[in-house]
Protein backbone atom coordinates (compact mmCIF):
# COMPACT_ATOMS: atom_id res chain seq x y z
CA UNK A 1 0.00 0.00 0.00
CA UNK A 2 1.46 3.38 -1.00
CA UNK A 3 2.06 6.35 1.28
CA UNK A 4 -0.72 8.45 -0.25
CA UNK A 5 -3.30 5.71 0.27
CA UNK A 6 -2.27 5.12 3.87
CA UNK A 7 -2.26 8.78 4.86
CA UNK A 8 -5.57 9.40 3.11
CA UNK A 9 -7.07 6.50 5.06
CA UNK A 10 -5.82 7.76 8.43
CA UNK A 11 -7.01 11.28 7.63
CA UNK A 12 -10.47 9.96 6.75
CA UNK A 13 -10.59 8.04 10.03
CA UNK A 14 -9.92 11.25 11.94
CA UNK A 15 -12.54 13.21 10.02
CA UNK A 16 -15.13 10.53 10.67
CA UNK A 17 -14.38 10.73 14.37
CA UNK A 18 -14.88 14.50 14.39
CA UNK A 19 -17.94 14.78 12.15
CA UNK A 20 -19.89 11.62 12.89
CA UNK A 21 -19.68 11.81 16.65
CA UNK A 22 -22.92 9.94 17.20
CA UNK A 23 -21.79 6.87 15.28
CA UNK A 24 -18.87 5.81 17.48
CA UNK A 25 -19.00 3.86 20.74
CA UNK A 26 -17.34 6.20 23.24
CA UNK A 27 -16.45 5.62 26.87
CA UNK A 28 -15.47 7.89 29.72
CA UNK A 29 -16.64 10.71 31.95
CA UNK A 30 -15.51 14.27 31.23
CA UNK A 31 -16.86 15.60 34.53
CA UNK A 32 -13.40 15.19 36.07
CA UNK A 33 -12.06 18.52 34.86
CA UNK A 34 -8.50 17.88 35.97
CA UNK A 35 -8.05 14.78 33.80
CA UNK A 36 -7.76 16.69 30.53
CA UNK A 37 -4.93 18.77 31.98
CA UNK A 38 -3.28 15.58 33.24
CA UNK A 39 -3.50 13.94 29.80
CA UNK A 40 -1.85 16.92 28.09
CA UNK A 41 0.84 17.18 30.78
CA UNK A 42 1.55 13.43 30.77
CA UNK A 43 1.91 13.16 26.99
CA UNK A 44 4.08 16.28 26.85
CA UNK A 45 6.35 14.95 29.60
CA UNK A 46 6.77 11.53 27.96
CA UNK A 47 7.52 13.03 24.54
CA UNK A 48 10.17 15.33 25.95
CA UNK A 49 11.71 12.49 27.95
CA UNK A 50 12.20 10.79 24.56
CA UNK A 51 14.05 13.86 23.15
CA UNK A 52 10.99 14.92 21.13
CA UNK A 53 10.44 18.68 21.38
CA UNK A 54 6.72 19.45 21.71
CA UNK A 55 5.66 22.26 19.37
CA UNK A 56 1.84 22.39 19.26
CA UNK A 57 -1.29 21.10 20.97
CA UNK A 58 -4.84 20.78 19.62
CA UNK A 59 -7.93 19.80 21.61
CA UNK A 60 -11.35 19.15 20.06
CA UNK A 61 -14.75 18.91 21.73
CA UNK A 62 -17.54 17.33 19.67
CA UNK A 63 -21.23 17.15 20.54
CA UNK A 64 -24.41 15.96 18.87
CA UNK A 65 -27.08 18.66 19.01
CA UNK A 66 -30.85 18.11 19.01
CA UNK A 67 -32.31 17.48 15.54
CA UNK A 68 -33.20 20.73 13.73
CA UNK A 69 -36.25 21.54 11.59
CA UNK A 70 -34.22 22.97 8.71
CA UNK A 71 -31.66 25.50 7.50
CA UNK A 72 -33.35 28.46 9.22
CA UNK A 73 -32.97 26.84 12.61
CA UNK A 74 -29.37 25.86 11.73
CA UNK A 75 -28.65 29.54 10.98
CA UNK A 76 -30.12 30.47 14.38
CA UNK A 77 -27.91 27.89 16.07
CA UNK A 78 -24.92 29.34 14.22
CA UNK A 79 -25.63 32.79 15.67
CA UNK A 80 -26.23 31.42 19.17
CA UNK A 81 -23.12 29.25 19.40
CA UNK A 82 -20.85 31.89 17.88
CA UNK A 83 -22.11 34.40 20.48
CA UNK A 84 -21.63 31.90 23.32
CA UNK A 85 -18.06 31.21 22.16
CA UNK A 86 -17.37 34.93 21.57
CA UNK A 87 -16.57 34.37 17.91
CA UNK A 88 -18.00 36.31 14.98
CA UNK A 89 -20.60 34.09 13.28
CA UNK A 90 -20.01 32.68 9.83
CA UNK A 91 -22.37 34.80 7.69
CA UNK A 92 -23.41 31.99 5.34
CA UNK A 93 -23.29 28.20 5.32
CA UNK A 94 -21.16 26.36 2.79
CA UNK A 95 -22.31 23.15 1.11
CA UNK A 96 -19.84 20.27 1.36
CA UNK A 97 -21.08 17.09 -0.32
CA UNK A 98 -24.69 17.93 0.53
CA UNK A 99 -23.85 18.91 4.11
CA UNK A 100 -24.35 22.45 5.49
CA UNK A 101 -21.33 23.86 7.33
CA UNK A 102 -20.83 27.04 9.34
CA UNK A 103 -17.34 27.72 10.68
CA UNK A 104 -15.17 30.54 11.90
CA UNK A 105 -11.99 31.13 13.90
CA UNK A 106 -10.86 33.69 16.47
CA UNK A 107 -7.59 34.22 18.32
CA UNK A 108 -7.66 34.75 22.08
CA UNK A 109 -4.24 35.77 23.41
CA UNK A 110 -2.11 32.80 22.33
CA UNK A 111 -4.91 30.32 21.52
CA UNK A 112 -6.81 29.82 18.28
CA UNK A 113 -10.46 28.93 18.84
CA UNK A 114 -12.56 27.52 15.99
CA UNK A 115 -16.14 26.34 15.85
CA UNK A 116 -17.64 24.16 13.13
CA UNK A 117 -21.42 23.65 13.03
CA UNK A 118 -22.56 20.88 10.68
CA UNK A 119 -26.09 20.14 9.47
CA UNK A 120 -26.67 16.79 7.77
CA UNK A 121 -30.00 16.41 5.90
CA UNK A 122 -32.04 13.48 7.19
CA UNK A 123 -35.71 12.80 6.34
CA UNK A 124 -36.59 16.46 5.83
CA UNK A 125 -34.75 17.63 8.95
CA UNK A 126 -31.13 18.18 9.91
CA UNK A 127 -28.90 16.17 12.19
CA UNK A 128 -26.66 18.77 13.80
CA UNK A 129 -23.13 18.50 15.19
CA UNK A 130 -20.85 21.06 16.82
CA UNK A 131 -17.07 20.78 16.94
CA UNK A 132 -15.02 23.30 18.93
CA UNK A 133 -11.24 23.28 18.49
CA UNK A 134 -8.57 25.01 20.58
CA UNK A 135 -5.00 25.22 19.24
CA UNK A 136 -1.78 26.70 20.58
CA UNK A 137 1.97 26.42 21.00
CA UNK A 138 3.99 24.49 23.57
CA UNK A 139 4.59 27.47 25.84
CA UNK A 140 0.84 28.07 26.18
CA UNK A 141 -0.33 24.56 27.11
CA UNK A 142 -1.93 25.71 30.36
CA UNK A 143 -3.88 28.43 28.53
CA UNK A 144 -5.12 25.84 26.02
CA UNK A 145 -6.34 23.55 28.81
CA UNK A 146 -8.08 26.45 30.59
CA UNK A 147 -9.86 27.49 27.38
CA UNK A 148 -10.86 23.85 26.81
CA UNK A 149 -12.32 23.59 30.30
CA UNK A 150 -14.30 26.79 29.77
CA UNK A 151 -15.80 25.33 26.59
CA UNK A 152 -16.63 22.08 28.41
CA UNK A 153 -18.47 24.07 31.11
CA UNK A 154 -20.38 25.98 28.43
CA UNK A 155 -21.47 22.73 26.74
CA UNK A 156 -22.40 21.09 30.03
CA UNK A 157 -24.64 24.03 30.94
CA UNK A 158 -26.63 23.07 27.83
CA UNK A 159 -26.77 19.44 29.04
CA UNK A 160 -24.27 18.45 26.32
CA UNK A 161 -21.47 16.00 27.14
CA UNK A 162 -18.58 16.48 24.71
CA UNK A 163 -16.42 13.81 23.20
CA UNK A 164 -12.86 15.06 23.56
CA UNK A 165 -9.79 14.43 21.44
CA UNK A 166 -6.28 15.71 22.07
CA UNK A 167 -3.41 15.93 19.58
CA UNK A 168 0.11 16.92 20.57
CA UNK A 169 2.80 17.40 17.93
CA UNK A 170 6.56 17.42 18.31
CA UNK A 171 9.81 17.02 16.41
CA UNK A 172 12.88 14.86 16.83
CA UNK A 173 15.88 16.72 15.46
CA UNK A 174 17.11 13.97 13.14
CA UNK A 175 15.72 11.72 10.41
CA UNK A 176 14.77 8.33 11.85
CA UNK A 177 14.29 5.14 9.88
CA UNK A 178 10.96 3.33 10.15
CA UNK A 179 12.51 0.86 12.61
CA UNK A 180 13.85 3.73 14.72
CA UNK A 181 10.46 5.44 14.62
CA UNK A 182 8.86 2.25 15.92
CA UNK A 183 11.41 2.09 18.75
CA UNK A 184 10.54 5.64 19.82
CA UNK A 185 6.83 4.92 19.63
CA UNK A 186 7.15 1.75 21.70
CA UNK A 187 9.20 3.69 24.25
CA UNK A 188 6.28 6.14 24.52
CA UNK A 189 3.84 3.23 24.82
CA UNK A 190 5.85 1.74 27.68
CA UNK A 191 6.06 5.06 29.53
CA UNK A 192 2.29 5.55 29.08
CA UNK A 193 1.58 1.94 30.16
CA UNK A 194 -0.13 1.27 26.82
CA UNK A 195 -0.62 -1.95 24.86
CA UNK A 196 -0.63 -2.09 21.06
CA UNK A 197 -3.88 -2.78 19.18
CA UNK A 198 -3.04 -2.03 15.54
CA UNK A 199 -0.16 -0.79 13.40
CA UNK A 200 0.23 0.81 9.98
CA UNK A 201 3.45 1.82 8.22
CA UNK A 202 5.05 2.60 4.89
CA UNK A 203 8.46 3.91 3.75
CA UNK A 204 8.46 7.06 5.92
CA UNK A 205 5.41 6.88 8.22
CA UNK A 206 4.53 4.68 11.20
CA UNK A 207 1.23 4.78 13.11
CA UNK A 208 0.54 2.60 16.16
CA UNK A 209 -2.72 2.62 18.12
CA UNK A 210 -3.34 1.17 21.54
CA UNK A 211 -4.96 1.42 24.94
CA UNK A 212 -3.80 2.79 28.29
CA UNK A 213 -5.56 2.81 31.64
CA UNK A 214 -4.02 6.18 32.54
CA UNK A 215 -7.12 8.02 31.29
CA UNK A 216 -10.77 7.08 30.93
CA UNK A 217 -12.04 8.11 27.51
CA UNK A 218 -11.78 5.55 24.70
CA UNK A 219 -13.41 4.48 21.47
CA UNK A 220 -14.27 0.95 20.41
CA UNK A 221 -12.21 -0.41 17.52
CA UNK A 222 -12.77 -4.02 16.38
CA UNK A 223 -14.40 -4.76 19.75
CA UNK A 224 -11.39 -3.41 21.65
CA UNK A 225 -11.10 -0.18 23.61
CA UNK A 226 -8.60 2.25 22.05
CA UNK A 227 -7.50 5.61 23.43
CA UNK A 228 -3.99 6.28 22.16
CA UNK A 229 -2.45 6.73 18.71
CA UNK A 230 1.15 7.70 18.01
CA UNK A 231 2.40 8.49 14.51
CA UNK A 232 5.87 9.35 13.23
CA UNK A 233 6.76 10.83 9.85
CA UNK A 234 10.28 11.25 8.52
CA UNK A 235 10.68 14.73 6.98
CA UNK A 236 13.69 14.36 4.69
CA UNK A 237 13.60 17.97 3.45
CA UNK A 238 13.73 19.44 6.95
CA UNK A 239 16.08 16.67 8.19
CA UNK A 240 13.89 15.79 11.17
CA UNK A 241 11.15 13.38 12.25
CA UNK A 242 7.68 14.59 13.20
CA UNK A 243 5.72 12.86 15.95
CA UNK A 244 2.01 13.24 16.73
CA UNK A 245 0.20 11.75 19.72
CA UNK A 246 -3.59 11.62 19.75
CA UNK A 247 -6.20 10.56 22.27
CA UNK A 248 -8.27 8.59 21.63
CA UNK A 249 -7.00 8.87 18.03
CA UNK A 250 -5.21 11.50 15.96
CA UNK A 251 -7.75 13.94 14.52
CA UNK A 252 -5.25 16.29 12.86
CA UNK A 253 -3.20 15.86 9.70
CA UNK A 254 0.38 14.71 10.20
Amino acid sequence: MGRYQMRRGWRTYGLLFVCLVSAVAYYGNVSAKTQEAEVVASITEKLEQNSIAVTDATVRMSVTLPKLSGTKELAEQNEAWAAALQISPDPAAERENGVFVYQNTAVFAAQELQYRLVGVPNSGKLNAYLVVTVKGKRNHLQDIVEKQQNVIKLLQRQALIPQISTCIAGIYNDTLSVDQQEERIFSLFRSLQASEIERLKDETVVSISGYTRLWDQAILSHNQKMNLQVAAHRDVEQKLTRFTVGTPIITAEY
